[in-house]
């Protein structure tokens, strides 16, 4: 994965984080760039830039495949 310096921090492009206007309303997106000579330097990728970025304070979550129910007194065999 791609990363990129800014302000002593290393930042995946690419991956999720939470990014802000003024500090307090925050949204969720992927990081696409950092520009760094401009007032919001943090351009998610659909082409958004914000002035403050974050990482992500949850998990987010995942799909998994559901395990097969069995029904009791049938006979199985494995694979």
């Amino acid at each position: 994965m791609k990363t990129i310096e800014d302000k002593g921090k290393v930042y995946q492009i690419g991956a999720v984080y939470e990014f802000s206007d003024d500090g307090e309303e925050w949204c969720i997106d992927r990081l696409e760039n950092i520009n760094q000579y401009v007032t919001y330097p943090y351009e998610t990728c659909p082409g958004d830039a914000y002035n403050f970025i974050r990482a992500c304070e949850f998990s987010l979550g995942t799909i998994t495949e559901a395990p097969i129910k069995l029904k009791h007194g049938k006979c199985y065999q494995g694979l």
